[in-house]
This record gives C-alpha cells, structure tokens and sequence, in this order.
C-alpha cells in the first residue's frame, strides 16, 4: 500500500509540475538558434541524443513539446518524477541506471527503434555540475547514436544554490533562449581515451553554447530597459 501511495504521490508531482511548466511558457519570450538542426536530424530519421546541462533542463520540456523522443533519467525518485513530467508532455521516459549496462543498452535500443531521439542531462545525474559524464558518450557511441548540444539561458529565474545542479526556474514573462549547437559523430576507436576527449570536447561546446544563449537573453534584457533617468 505504502508503494502505491508512492507512485500515485509521484504522478501527482509529475503532472503538477508539468502543469506549472506550461502556464509560464505561456508568458515566456523565447528564442530558438539553429532549430533547423533539430529538424533535418527527424527529417532524415537520424538516431540522435540530445544533451544538456541538469540544471537548464527546466525549460526544455514544454518549449519542445510536440517533438517525438524518449528522456532519460536515472533510476531514482527524483528521476521518477521527472519521467512523470516527461510523460505530461508527451515524451517517452527511460529510467537508467547511472552506469553503462546491458540492460541500459538493450532498453536504449527499445526506445530509439520507436522513436530515434532521446534526449538527457550531460552531466546527470548527480554530477559534478558542468562534467559530462563517460557512460552518456559510451552509451552513444556504442548505439551509434549522434549527439546533439543544447544550451539553455533565462534572463530571470529562481536558482536552486543547495541543489548539486543549481537547478534554474524561468520566471514568468522571462526571456528564454534556446541555443542548439552542429550534431556531431563519436570517432571510432581509440577505446576509452576517444571517450574521455569526446567527452571533454561535449563539455567545451556546451560552454560555448551557453555563453551564446546568455548573451542573447541579456542584450533582449539591455534592449527593453528603460533609459536611466
């Protein structure tokens, strides 16, 4: 019983937050750069990840709505109500464990035969913050998977600091910038060096994505700012 109380607690969080999602997108002034990448990889039914930093991932889910693709969490509560949100908006959810397995490939390839993208936090889930993680490219490489960066940036938010991930909620009306980066293959061979430099490769092309998406949210903030006086 207390298992049941569990999952039904977990969904009501789920949708509830799902909820809350949608009502500020609704009052949010977003930009998207460089969607046409999106787009040509469902075009041409590439199988791709789509990776971003945890603590950006807030803004994500509603702003891609409609988009068809599976969102990888871990096997934790906390992952399991992000599942529930997932499922809110419409994506399938996989719940893995932090660690490369024959398991987590066999249900990545599950999802990815339906729906060819999936999507999930670079360096989730419990970090370090801004530290792409080896298992995310050796789970790619190995699915033959192409990554796909995005970056996040809001111009006003509430930020978690007790949180691992300084998680960002957009406020309402907030500027939102959404920053997707080139799709790119994992080099074949070099075993686990080519993993630990394309991982580090992720983390630096994420950075730069961010600083552009920051910078678009902050000159839309300087444009509509009164003059001092």
């Amino acid at each position: 019983m207390d298992n049941e109380k569990s999952s039904r607690f977990t969904r009501l969080k789920g949708f509830l937050l799902a909820e809350l999602l949608r009502l500020l997108r609704r009052s949010w002034r977003i930009s998207i750069i460089n969607k046409e990448v999106l787009y040509n990889l469902y075009e041409e039914n590439t199988p791709f990840l789509l990776f971003f930093w945890h603590g950006n991932y807030a803004p994500v889910f509603p702003v891609l709505e409609g988009y068809k693709a599976a969102v990888i969490s871990s096997r934790s509560e906390r992952g399991s109500v992000i599942a529930e949100v997932c499922l809110n908006f419409g994506y399938q959810s996989a719940l893995l464990s932090d660690r490369p397995s024959r398991e987590a490939f066999d249900q990545m390839r599950r999802i990815l035969s339906d729906s060819r993208a999936a999507g999930t936090a670079a360096d989730g889930p419990l970090g370090p913050r801004h530290q792409v993680k080896a298992g995310l490219i050796y789970l790619a490489a190995h699915l033959n998977l192409r990554l796909l960066p995005l970056a996040v940036a809001c111009s006003s938010k509430i930020v978690l600091k007790k949180r691992w991930d300084k998680l960002e909620i957009p406020l309402p009306c907030a500027r939102i910038a959404l920053v997707f980066g080139e799709a790119f293959e994992i080099p074949s061979g070099g075993g686990k060096e080519r993993i630990r430099q394309t991982a580090a490769h992720t983390g630096e092309t994420l950075q730069l994505l961010e600083a552009q998406a920051e910078e678009i949210v902050s000159s839309g903030y300087r444009r509509n700012r009164k003059p001092a006086g």
